[in-house]
């Protein structure tokens, strides 16, 4: 009886060891989870980031198994086992397989993990990537390119927050252009180059992405020669008043220079329906300086209040523009009082020079021909294709003026 007492009695040690053992274990299962310590100090709650490899650092249990999870908690993107002692906060890093090129700026993941078999609750970390690097380009001016301005537009694509700097071979700035940063991929910078600066140029485009150098393209392009002195527009005078159906132009230039004219009446160059549109641009008689510098036409207009305009080109053989080759006149304003007449685009008459000039020709590439969309524009024996650019330039002097 004793025995069997005493065997009981040692029989009901192990239940009650299991009972305790068993309730450590149901206690530790519940607890775990706050015991394990997570914590996330890399990368912070919405922290702009410089890479698209994501690197996860905190502290946890020693004991413990760290999991990064996507934004649904669920999908496993990387995990690590913790090398320290049961219950000793220990440093943790994961590395999260790098963001696609195409995937969202904005991102969220899920930190978690296990402990003794059970999960550790998990803390959202909220972090925006960078974008993703895009190579250098130049779109404009494109290699060789011949431009017609000494305003050079420099343009391209690149990574988004990234400034780019176009520069001359002493690794100094064009003058003109600034740090451009790149927005929605593209990016752009303006430069203007002195008459002094040589025709061949060759600038050196530099993109910077977060302190570091990320591309570098050489683009070579050639200038327009520098533009000669305008013309000078002699008669009639500014503010003059005349009469009749015609006028007569006089002026100044360089002997042999082809002169453009280009006269439209005033209340038209502010006008919005004053645009350019395609247009022939063949003039049957050049207006041509003559060896004394000197040059004239007449030409049949309507009553109205005029502005002429007048620059030297060089056309090719079948007198089409092929360059502007000075810079345009002085606006000239009048007035002409006469019975209405029919617009005639030729000139009436062309006084003969004393020695007939040759038409200066080129090979160069014709230009864009442009001309003005209204029917009170007067055409003259001048280039119409010059309305575009000589308006923007009258409309620019007389708001400064």
């Amino acid at each position: 009886m004793h025995i069997t007492r005493t065997w009981r009695k040692a029989l009901a040690v192990p239940v009650v060891l299991a009972l305790a053992v068993g309730g450590a274990l149901q206690t530790a299962s519940s607890a775990s989870a706050a015991e394990a310590g997570l914590t996330v100090t890399s990368p912070t709650e919405g922290q702009t980031l410089d890479s698209r490899t994501v690197t996860v650092e905190g502290s946890v249990d020693g004991y413990a198994t760290v999991i990064v999870y996507a934004a649904d908690g669920t999908t496993e993107l990387a995990r690590t086992n913790v090398n320290g002692d049961f219950g000793v906060p220990t440093p943790y890093t994961v590395e999260l397989p790098a963001y696609a090129d195409d995937a969202t700026t904005a991102q969220t993941i899920e930190v978690g993990g296990l402990l003794g078999g059970s999960g550790i609750p998990q803390i959202e970390r909220k972090f925006t990537l960078p974008s993703a690097e895009v190579a250098l380009t130049v779109t404009s001016p494109t290699e060789g390119q011949t431009l017609t301005s000494r305003t050079v537009e420099f343009s391209g694509a690149g990574t988004d927050g990234s400034t780019v700097n176009v520069l001359d071979k002493n690794g100094d700035r064009i003058p003109g252009t600034t740090a451009a940063v790149v927005s929605g991929g593209t990016w752009s910078t303006t430069g203007v180059y002195t008459d002094d600066a040589a025709v061949a140029q060759k600038v050196y485009v530099h993109q910077v992405t977060g302190g570091a150098g990320r591309g570098d393209v050489e683009r070579s392009f050639t200038l327009p020669a520098p533009l000669l002195p305008a013309p000078v527009i002699t008669s009639p005078k500014n503010g003059e008043a005349l009469t009749g159906a015609t006028v007569t132009f006089t002026g100044t230039g360089d002997p042999s220079a082809n002169v453009a004219l280009l006269v439209v009446p005033t209340d038209l160059l502010n006008a919005p329906e004053a645009k350019a549109k395609a247009a022939p641009a063949k003039p049957t008689d050049p207006i041509v300086v003559d060896k004394d510098g000197k040059w004239s036409v007449t030409v049949a207009l309507v009553p109205n209040d005029y502005t002429v305009v007048a620059t030297e080109v060089t056309l090719d053989d079948a007198s089409n523009l092929v360059a502007i080759t000075s810079k345009p006149s002085t606006p000239v304003e009048f007035s002409l009082s006469a019975p209405a007449v029919v617009p005639v685009v030729t000139p009436t008459t062309t006084p003969t020079p004393a020695v007939t000039p040759t038409k200066h020709t080129s090979s160069k590439t014709a230009l864009a021909e442009t001309g003005l969309e209204t029917t009170g524009f007067a055409g003259l024996s001048a280039l119409f294709l010059l309305a575009g650019a000589t308006l923007l330039i009258l409309r620019r002097q007389r708001s400064t003026s």
